[in-house]
């Protein structure tokens, strides 16, 4: 079993509700090369990020916005309560590197994954068996997270299950390619991320992430970063407000037309959703947060919220014209 202390790195710092969707896809090359204009771009809108963008608490605004592109193949790639490093080592931008048991297969049978640099299946969200595909040292395998105990702090172990019995040789911190990261790559990609990031780096660590994000993609670039939400707590002048709102000053002004704002709903918003605010839902908008009835709880949003969200990103998307 891995140790959280010992082999879990620094980035596994999670907490929050959310499900995922898995996406396998046969294993291709990593390239830099920019697509060629006579192909026509990949019709797929890949949603990574956390819970909010699992959609907890209402509809994951990701199908929303599938809804109103109805010639792409929307995928939501999504683990509730993780932070930037395991969101974007999922989305590919992070390498990851792993050491089994033994250093070896052994035929058919799973082996123990006894240190692995980002935990990016781990959650504190979810005790449920977590799975992705991907290639180890030419070996197509599943990697899979699960949980021995059933209450926080989860206790869990990563195992490698080859698709064919083999006894192929792992030397030690190899890199592990997952299928999505290279299935997705070519996708009109929107990032969510760093809601469940803590400690003083904070801001440098999400925007280094974000930054990986983008260099992985190709060219053209086909992206949308989505500013971190705030919640109910995070009122106007706090500290992690304070943070948030530098944050997302500098992730606003780094990306412009491809980023999103989270700041509260205005009332053109509102009205194209045809939502009618109460008094204390105005003196929260007034104070720059997403009011309690556009909440399913004290940070996720509702249907109401999560339709604000999908229709900036609709418009972004058609501005930008994916």
């Amino acid at each position: 079993m891995l140790s959280s202390r010992r082999k879990f790195c620094k980035y596994a710092t999670i907490a929050s509700l959310g499900l995922f969707t898995d996406c396998s896809a046969e294993n291709a090359l990593l390239t830099s090369e920019a697509i060629a204009p006579d192909i026509k771009p990949d019709q797929t809108l890949a949603f990574f990020g956390d819970s909010l963008t699992a959609g907890a608490g209402g509809t994951a605004y990701g199908k929303i916005v599938g809804k109103f592109f109805p010639g792409y193949r929307v995928v939501i790639n999504a683990i509730g309560g993780q932070n930037s490093f395991s969101i974007v080592a999922r989305q590919g931008g992070l390498p990851i590197s792993i050491s089994i048991k033994d250093n070896v297969f052994k035929g058919s049978t799973p082996v123990e994954v006894t240190e692995i640099n980002i935990p990016f299946l781990s959650t504190n969200a979810s005790a449920q068996r977590i799975a992705k595909s991907g290639v180890v040292a030419g070996v197509r395998c599943k990697i899979v997270r699960t949980v021995l105990n059933s209450s926080k702090p989860f206790q869990e172990v990563y195992t490698l299950e080859p698709e064919k019995a083999t006894t192929q040789v792992v030397p030690a911190q190899s890199v592990f390619t997952l299928n999505d990261a290279i299935s997705l790559r070519s996708a009109v990609q929107i990032l969510w991320v760093g809601r469940n990031n803590t400690g003083k780096a904070f801001q440098s660590d999400i925007t280094s992430c974000l930054e990986k994000s983008v260099d992985f993609l190709p060219s053209p670039k086909r992206f949308l970063i989505l500013g971190v939400l705030t919640g109910m707590n995070d009122i106007r002048g706090s500290m992690l407000e304070r943070r948030i709102t530098s944050l997302n000053d500098t992730l606003a002004e780094k990306y412009g037309n491809h980023y999103v704002s989270m700041l509260a709903p205005t009332k053109a918003e509102m009205d194209e959703i045809s939502f009618n605010p109460n008094e204390q839902d105005l003196a929260e908008i007034d104070g720059g947060l997403f009011p309690k009835s556009m909440r399913y709880d004290g940070l996720h949003l509702n249907n109401f919220g999560y339709e604000i969200v999908a229709n900036r990103v609709i418009k972004k998307l058609s501005e930008l014209h994916y």
